[in-house]
C-alpha cells in the first residue's frame, strides 16, 4: 500500500484535469492539423495543371453534371481548412495547459449546509436526500444505494439525466424530420401538382451516435453510485457541566482546543455557531479541522472520457477531410433525387462526431473538478439544565443520553446570545447545562474551487477518538485568577516559548 501511495504521489499530474485535457487537445490537434494540411497540399497539386482557370464552352452544363465532384471538393476544402485552424488552436491551447507553471492545488472551499452537517453528525444518518426535492427520496426508495450518493455526485447524476432527456429529444427530432421528408413528395403532388422524388437515406448513423452518447452517460452516472452500503460511525460523549460561565465561553475554549486536530496549517477558523429554530436557548457549535485533499486520482469516468473524446474528434475531422461519396458525372436532377440527402447526412454525422468529442471533454473537465477532502468534525450541543429533556430519536448514543438533534431544526446563530448578555451583567453567578459531544473523521467533496464542500462519509478512528478524550478535558482544566502587580512584583524579562502539543 505504501508503494502504491508513493507511486500515485509521483504521478500527481494524473489528477490535474487541465493537463490531461491539454494532452488530448495537443494530440488531436497534431493529427487533425496534419491531415488537413496534407489534404490541402494534395488538392493544390491536383489543381495546379488547370491554372490559370479559364471559362470553357458549355461551362454551365458541365457544372450541372459535376455537382457531386464540386460538392465533394467543397466539403473537403472547407473541412481541411477548419481542421488546420482548429488543430493549430488545440495544439497551442494544449501546450499552454501542459507547460504552464503549476501551483499547488487550491485550498479547500468552505463546508456547505452546516445545519444539515450538524444534523447528520448528531443522528449518524445521512440527511441530504429529504432536502433535495421530492424526486430524490422517491428514487432512493426504488434504489436504496442512492441514499448514500453524495450531494455533488447527485448533482452530476441529475445533469446526466438532463443530458439523456436532451438526447431523447434530438432522437425524436431526427425521427420527425425523416418522417416528414417522406411525406413531402406526396404533399407536393397533392397540393402543388409537382412531381418530385428523392431518396431518403437511413438515419442509423445518427441514431448510433446518440446511442453511444446515452450509453456513456449511463456509465458516468453508474460510476458515481457506491457499490456497497455505507456504514456511518462517530464518537459520542455526554455530561453535565457546572461552573461560572456560559455556553459561548465554553464553545470558545472547546474550539481553541480542537485546533490541536489540525494536520495542516489552518488558514482560517472553521467553526459555525448554531441554535435550534424552535428552542433558541439550545446552542451548538460545529468545528472542523483544516481539510486536506486525499484523492490521488480522479473519478474513473473522467479518464474514460479522454480516449473517447480523442477518437470522436479525430474521426469527425477525418470524415470531413476524406469526404467519400459518389463523384461520377450525373445530371443535377439525378443528384438531387438520389444523393443530395446522403451528402447532407454524411456532413451532419461528421459534425456530430466532433460535437460529441467536445461534449465528452467537457464531461471530463467536470469530473476532474470534483475533489475529495478529509477533516475531523466535532459537534457540541449544549442545553440549559432548566429545559426538560426529551426522548432520543434516531441516535444510538447509549443509555443516559440527552435529546437527539431534531431533524432539520438547526439554524446559524447570529450575534450574541441573550443568556450570555445576561450572564455578563453578573459573571460571578454559577450555572449548569447539559452537553453532548459528537466527533468523526469526515470525507467531503466539492465540484470546483468556488463550490462549497458537501459531506458524504463519517467514520470514527482510533487516533481521533484518543485525541478527543484528551481535548474534552482541556476546557475543564482552564482556570484563571486575577492578581495585582503589587502582589506578584513587577514583571521581569521573560522570553515566552510557544508549545504546540501533539495530541
Amino acid at each position: 500500500m505504501a508503494i502504491t501511495r508513493e507511486t500515485l504521489q509521483r504521478l500527481s499530474f494524473l489528477r490535474r484535469g487541465e493537463v490531461l485535457i491539454g494532452f488530448v487537445h495537443l494530440a488531436a490537434g497534431i493529427i487533425v492539423a496534419r491531415e488537413g494540411f496534407l489534404k490541402l497540399q494534395e488538392l493544390w497539386l491536383q489543381l495546379q495543371p488547370y491554372l490559370p482557370l479559364s471559362l470553357q464552352a458549355q461551362i454551365s452544363e458541365k457544372i450541372l453534371t459535376s455537382l457531386p465532384t464540386i460538392l465533394k471538393t467543397f466539403v473537403t476544402v472547407v473541412g481541411s481548412i477548419c481542421a488546420v485552424l482548429v488543430g493549430l488552436l488545440w495544439i497551442f491551447s494544449g501546450l499552454y495547459n501542459m507547460v504552464q507553471r503549476r501551483e499547488d492545488l487550491p485550498g479547500a472551499p468552505y463546508l456547505g449546509q452546516p445545519e444539515l452537517v450538524a444534523e447528520w453528525l448528531g443522528s449518524g444518518k445521512p440527511v441530504y436526500v429529504p432536502h433535495h426535492g421530492w424526486f430524490a427520496p422517491v428514487l432512493a426508495k426504488v434504489w436504496p444505494k442512492l441514499r448514500f450518493v453524495s450531494p455533488v455526485s447527485r448533482e452530476v447524476i441529475s445533469e446526466v439525466l438532463r443530458s439523456l432527456g436532451k438526447i431523447a429529444l434530438i432522437w425524436l427530432l431526427i425521427a420527425l424530420i425523416v418522417y416528414f421528408l417522406g411525406l413531402v413528395p406526396d404533399l407536393l403532388r397533392k397540393y402543388a401538382q409537382v412531381r418530385i422524388h428523392f431518396l431518403i437515406p437511413s438515419a442509423a448513423p445518427l441514431y448510433a451516435l446518440l446511442g453511444l452518447l446515452a450509453f456513456f452517460n449511463c456509465l458516468i452516472a453508474l460510476s458515481l453510485v457506491p457499490l456497497k452500503r455505507r456504514e456511518f460511525s462517530r464518537g459520542y460523549e455526554a455530561m453535565h457541566v457546572r461552573g461560572k460561565g456560559e455556553a459561548e465561553l465554553f464553545f470558545t475554549l472547546l474550539e481553541e482546543s480542537c485546533r490541536l486536530l489540525d494536520r495542516l496549517p489552518a488558514s482560517e477558523k472553521r467553526t459555525v455557531r448554531l441554535e435550534q429554530a424552535d428552542a433558541p436557548l439550545t446552542k451548538a457549535t460545529l468545528i472542523e479541522s483544516s481539510p486536506e485533499s486525499v484523492r490521488a486520482l480522479a473519478r474513473p469516468a473522467a479518464y474514460m472520457c479522454l480516449p473517447v473524446a480523442f477518437l470522436l474528434l479525430t474521426m469527425g475531422f477525418s470524415r470531413l477531410i476524406h469526404f467519400a461519396r459518389p463523384v461520377f458525372p450525373m445530371s443535377y436532377a439525378e443528384f438531387l433525387s438520389y444523393h443530395a440527402l446522403d451528402y447532407v447526412l454524411e456532413v451532419a454525422f461528421a459534425v456530430g462526431l466532433i460535437a460529441a468529442g467536445a461534449y465528452f471533454l467537457e464531461w471530463a473537465r467536470r469530473l476532474f473538478d470534483i475533489r475529495v477532502f478529509r477533516s475531523a468534525l466535532v459537534f457540541c450541543r449544549i442545553q440549559p439544565a432548566t429545559v426538560p429533556e426529551t426522548s432520543a430519536t434516531g441516535a444510538d448514543t447509549g443509555s443516559g443520553t440527552f435529546s437527539a438533534t431534531p431533524a432539520g431544526r438547526w439554524k446559524i446563530s447570529q450575534g450574541v446570545g441573550e443568556r450570555f448578555a445576561i450572564w455578563a451583567t453578573a459573571p460571578q453567578s454559577t450555572g449548569e447545562f447539559r452537553m453532548e459531544l459528537f466527533w468523526a473523521d469526515a470525507l467531503s467533496e466539492s465540484a470546483g474551487t468556488a463550490e462549497p464542500r458537501s459531506l458524504f462519509d463519517l467514520q470514527i478512528s482510533e487516533a481521533l477518538d484518543t485525541s478527543m478524550r484528551y481535548i474534552i478535558e482541556l476546557p475543564f482544566a482552564s482556570c484563571f485568577q486575577r492578581t495585582s502587580f503589587e502582589e506578584r512584583g513587577a514583571p521581569k524579562d521573560v522570553s515566552p516559548s510557544l508549545v504546540s502539543p501533539g495530541v
